[in-house]
């Protein structure tokens, strides 16, 4: 796998119109409310 990294913003990520996917062998995370409410707190912060 060649893998090359590229510094972007969260602006940049999201007006790119490209789908992310993680692998499926990226361990599973347990989220609750609060964790997904600071995740899109930190995003919207982040496209100011």
């Amino acid at each position: 796998m060649n893998i090359k990294p590229y510094d972007k913003t969260i602006r940049e990520i999201l007006l790119s119109r490209r789908q992310f996917v993680i692998p499926r062998f990226q361990r599973e995370y347990s989220w609750d409310k609060r964790n997904y409410q600071e995740f899109f707190d930190d995003i919207v912060s982040n496209l100011k």
